[in-house]
């Protein structure tokens, strides 16, 4: 075999690894796949007490979608969510003011996500699954306009 022939034949083989890589990537976090219900007896309360919370999270290609659909006890139904590929790329948010972007670091089972308006991280959260898959927690820091950090636990059962 010619030189040409083994680099294109070692080309082809990188090449054919890549999107292997990345489709074995995204089935890793299939365990957020699902619709998810906000549970109330099992969340630590906050400032933000939801009427109701649901989480849709759906495969996209390599990606996860966000569909966010809450009300808060004094407040209006909001529809907000996002797309992304969990590397750490920002991601637009569309629907909800207080947040422009998403940074997310998704793993088979958690992952880290940065909600921000402009270059401010607004609200930081680590996201889990249970092992039984049944279970979507949210650990949630904030810190306010007056300088007060709020910490949240809320928990969401998988429907």
């Amino acid at each position: 075999m010619t030189r040409i022939a083994h680099l294109v034949t070692a080309l082809v083989l990188a090449l054919s690894w890549l999107p292997a890589t990345t489709v074995v990537q995204a089935q890793g976090r299939q365990t957020f796949v699902g619709t998810w219900v906000f549970n109330a007896k099992a969340s630590t309360p906050t400032a933000n007490t939801y009427k109701y919370r649901r989480i849709v999270i759906s495969a996209a290609g390599t990606s996860l979608a966000f569909s966010i659909e809450e009300a808060l006890v004094d407040g209006p139904e909001i529809r907000w969510g996002f797309t992304t590929r969990g590397d750490g790329t920002p991601a637009p948010v569309t629907g909800i003011a207080a947040i422009d972007t998403v940074i997310a670091n998704i793993e088979a089972r958690s992952g880290i996500v940065e909600y921000r308006k402009g270059p401010t991280v607004m609200t930081r959260s680590l996201i889990e699954t249970s092992e039984n898959g049944a279970v979507l927690t949210i650990t949630s820091s904030r810190t306010m306009s007056d300088g007060t950090a709020v910490k949240a636990r809320t928990q969401y059962d998988r429907q």
